[in-house]
């Protein structure tokens, strides 16, 4: 199947008539909207999509543009304002106020650049759309049973009470559920709260605890 009929087909399969219509910004904040939740959906595949774009944001390659600019512009607008629109999510659904954790391996030198901020008024920004999950056990799992890379240490991020309706989508339709997955905006800034060592199995891992801006 060509890549043009894999297309026709999902917009079938999600019931997308005018799938060759510019949507407006409310219509891309909607999260009822089949297209959004379509590429939602899409995003968080892990295929080549969500690399090719995470590349992009964090290089500022601007050469993706032509090609994966509409499908990001959509994304970033999904994720930055969508979650203030779901009836589940806000002001008391079961996902508000959640901690969200990720699991992460980072080198000495990364980690000591979190330390040096600890409890202070700096603040660490995300670049590109960021992973984690309601999951604590799903996080460690990611850091936990890999095989360490020379000078890289297993880190667990740990979000404490995510308390705004903006910048975060829980992924409710994901093709892998059980990771609970939410995704974050590019440029979220986050303050570090605390940094501890904890044991887990025989094995040594940092904790980095962090609050939203």
């Amino acid at each position: 199947m060509v890549a043009g009929e894999t297309w026709t087909l999902m917009f079938k399969e999600t019931r997308i008539e005018k799938w060759d219509e510019q949507l407006d910004e409310d219509e891309m904040t909607d999260p009822e909207n089949n297209l959004v939740r379509l590429i939602l959906y899409i995003y968080s595949l892990d295929s080549f999509l969500f690399s090719a774009v995470d590349y992009a944001l964090k290089s500022g390659d601007m050469s993706k543009t032509s090609t994966l600019g509409p499908y990001a512009k959509i994304l970033g607008s999904a994720l930055r304002s969508a979650s203030e629109r779901r009836k589940d999510l806000v002001p008391f659904g079961p996902h508000f106020k959640v901690s969200l954790y990720r699991g992460g391996l980072l080198s000495e030198p990364q980690i000591e650049e979190y330390r040096k901020i600890v409890d202070k008024k700096d603040f660490v920004q995300l670049i590109g759309h960021v992973s984690a999950t309601t999951n604590k056990e799903t996080a460690l799992e990611h850091i936990l049973d890999k095989k360490l890379e020379d000078g890289l240490k297993p880190v667990l991020f740990h979000l404490i009470r995510w308390d705004s309706p903006k910048c975060y989508y829980v992924v409710d339709q994901s093709p892998f559920p059980y990771e609970q997955e939410v995704l974050l905006h590019d440029g979220v800034r986050l303050f570090v709260l605390a940094m501890d060592e904890k044991e887990e199995e025989g094995k040594m891992y940092t904790v980095i605890t962090l609050k939203n801006w």
